[in-house]
């Protein structure tokens, strides 16, 4: 095949200077620091020798030294990342070479040779849905070459097609040939030493206090030289900001011009459809996950969660009317942005990748022949692949204790059967047309006259009706995103609204003309939703002759009322532990926690009271209950002796995220009550 060269865009060209000039910077205001805490050591030590050599004393010569030592801690903490290892994690990968997967490997061989690039320096497969270039990488390593790993998902390899595996691994392999990536090692290095001059303090601040205590002398000048630092620590953060705007912006243009290299491989459709593809491969994989870490404590071990994660990817294809070929889910843009109904779009310089739609775009505008060679499923590629995604599976969980036999015949029958039973408990069901998928159920007088006119079914669940929950839901996230920029929150120069450019400061208007478009659908919405009780009331009196329904929709207004209050708390002691997150000073640590002992009060009472509510008796199970338990049975302090206690810690976070959970389950299992009920009502209607 003729070696593939793509010219990079305007854009990139731009995206890469400025990434480069950044760097340099960086280094210019590193170099700067780096002499001045010489010239400060150089001083120090002068002014050391003078003051001993005025007058030879014990208190002089501790004076001195102490002196000396500022310059010289200054100094150490500009240069201890030198002396700092990095290594990344491999123990979730399993290598692989050319001997056991030769049809891979002959693979990778042909892309490496088409791209006029080096071949990997290392294959290895991950239990994700995922593929990726990684390097060992370090200081030194700007100086010297890097030799780029490839990694590769076995959960995505299970929902590809051979043609589509080829269009995801000419995307990585043109990374492998982008001359920028070493701008990215460069990046990185820059990262590494941001990072361990902002965080990584732990010895350097044990050698500081140890100095400080081994004189009063000298924990004078110890202050002093935590204040340079501090000083340094500012500026390395407004670096980092400027450094990682800007490769972040290079990132996404390699994003898209990788799509393009490979596009010319294997043409566009491949890689589009591969695409579009990876929110519900992943979304089925990680359901699975999470479908057997909940049966740990039953001692369930899969088998291969890879036939598990087809199986929920069909089911899931199903549950939303996508049409599957050769078993696979076809999506469509459309199905991308199914229930997203934003016009609010605002570039985020934080991101390392364009959204998929961006990239289908981008794809769909080069549009280049796409000519079919194999659509086998991507895992024929592999020698024995069942062997491998077993393989894969016991890797994922090998780490996992089981307190008794396990239980290794849970094949994916078993699985089904369970998983759409858990789903059917988790769901609505399909009559509602995922109308409150999006929403709650608002309230309204259940006491006005239930007398109205015939309506029919569809027409209150109608697309329609759906269409107006998701443009509310979707007003009301602009506006509150266009309220963070206007108050300066979110800091903005440019945005589009519905395909109009506007600048910051016209972000008022704005928010007025999406609030009267709030009100008017949910004055709408709500008349529908009053015309839904009326509906299944109707229904109720002539098949049941009973009051049931009312009292459903009381006991679910009367919870969600009291939600608000019960949500408090968490939001509260949740906001509030920002500072564990940060560099804080010990004295505000405890201070701090003095004011999160106020609001542990009201969260202890609520989870006393949720504990002994029947409402909640279905959610809390023994470990949840073990939890709560350990969390109530006593008054736990968090820090003490400038140190966190983790266990103490970790109480309080699984006691916070098992009562959200308990709370919003609560309220989910009401709704879900009055909608089973309401569907056991309409099969009273003769059809």
């Amino acid at each position: 095949m003729k070696k593939v060269e793509i010219s990079p865009t305007k854009q990139f060209v731009i995206s890469t200077r400025n990434a480069v000039t950044s760097i340099i910077l960086f280094l210019i205001v590193y170099i700067l620091l780096f002499l001045s805490a010489i010239g400060l050591t150089i001083l120090c030590g002068y002014g050391a020798i003078g003051i001993i050599a005025i007058k030879p004393s014990l208190i002089t010569i501790a004076l001195g030294i102490g002196l000396a030592s500022l310059g010289v801690i200054v100094l150490i903490f500009l240069i201890k990342f030198l002396f700092k290892t990095h290594k990344i994690d491999k123990s979730h990968l399993i290598e692989i070479n050319r001997v056991s997967e030769p049809k891979l490997f002959e693979l990778i061989d042909n892309l490496a040779d088409t791209l006029g690039t080096h071949k990997p320096k290392k294959v290895f497969l991950s239990a994700d849905v995922n593929a990726s270039v990684f390097y060992d990488s370090n200081f030194w390593s700007m100086f010297f070459p890097i030799k780029k790993n490839l990694v590769i998902g076995l959960g995505l390899v299970n929902a590809l097609t051979q043609d589509e595996l080829k269009a995801i691994l000419s995307h990585e392999f043109a990374h492998f040939s982008q001359k920028t990536m070493k701008v990215s090692s460069y990046v990185y290095s820059v990262n590494h030493i941001i990072h361990n001059l902002l965080y990584d303090n732990e010895s350097f601040e044990n050698t500081i206090s140890n100095w400080s205590k081994a004189s009063g002398y000298f924990s004078i000048f110890m202050f002093i030289a935590i204040q340079i630092v501090f000083g340094i620590q500012w500026v390395l953060r407004k670096m980092y900001d400027y450094v990682n705007t800007r490769h972040l912006k290079l990132s996404r243009e390699m994003e898209f011009q990788a799509d393009e290299i490979a596009a010319n491989i294997t043409g566009s459709a491949p890689l589009i459809s591969s695409l579009l593809r990876m929110e519900i491969t992943d979304f089925s994989f990680n359901n699975v996950l999470n479908f057997y870490e909940g049966k740990i404590n039953d001692n369930i071990k899969p088998v291969n969660i890879y036939q598990d994660q087809i199986e929920v990817l069909k089911f899931s294809a199903k549950e939303k009317n996508i049409l599957l070929k050769d078993g696979l889910p076809i999506i469509t843009k459309d199905d991308l942005n199914r229930y997203n109904r934003s016009k609010l779009n605002i570039e985020n310089q934080w991101s390392s990748h364009p959204s998929t739609k961006e990239r289908v775009d981008n794809l769909e505008k080069i549009n280049i022949k796409t000519i079919y060679s194999n659509i086998e499923s991507a895992n024929k590629i592999f020698s024995n692949y069942i062997e491998r995604q077993v393989q894969l599976t016991k890797h994922i969980f090998k780490d996992v204790v089981y307190e008794k036999k396990v239980i290794n015949n849970f094949f994916t029958s078993n699985f089904m059967v369970e998983y759409q039973a858990h789903h059917n408990e988790n769901s609505f069901n399909s009559i509602y047309n995922g109308y409150y998928d999006f929403k709650d159920i608002l309230n309204f007088d259940l006491n006005q006259s239930v007398h109205c006119q015939i309506f029919n079914l569809n027409d209150l669940f109608s697309n329609e009706n759906l269409e107006d929950v998701l443009q509310l839901q979707a007003l009301n996230q602009d506006s509150t995103l266009l309220t963070q920029i206007k108050n300066g929150e979110f800091i903005v120069k440019y945005f589009d609204y519905d395909g109009v450019k506007y600048k910051a400061s016209e972000s008022s208007n704005l928010i007025n003309e999406i609030k009267d478009k709030i009100i008017h659908l949910e004055q709408r919405i709500n008349t529908n939703e009053i015309n839904i009780f009326k509906y299944f009331k109707r229904l109720e009196t002539e098949s049941t002759k009973t009051e049931k329904l009312t009292s459903l929709y009381f006991e679910y207004f009367q919870y969600d009322k009291e939600f608000d209050k019960l949500i408090e708390p968490y939001n509260e002691i949740n906001e509030s532990l920002y500072f564990i997150s940060e560099k804080t000073p010990f004295e505000k640590i405890i201070n701090n926690f003095k004011k999160i002992k106020v609001i542990e009060m009201k969260l202890k009472q609520n989870i006393d009271s949720i504990c002994n509510n029947k409402i909640f008796k279905p959610i809390i199970s023994n470990e949840i209950d073990t939890a709560f338990k350990k969390y109530l049975e006593k008054d736990y302090i968090y820090f003490g002796n400038e140190r966190y206690f983790d266990k103490e810690m970790d109480v309080l976070f699984t006691a916070l995220n098992y009562y959200q959970f308990v709370i919003s389950k609560g309220h989910f299992l009401l709704k879900k009550k009055i909608l089973d009920y309401q569907f056991e009502l309409t099969k009273s209607i003769i059809i």
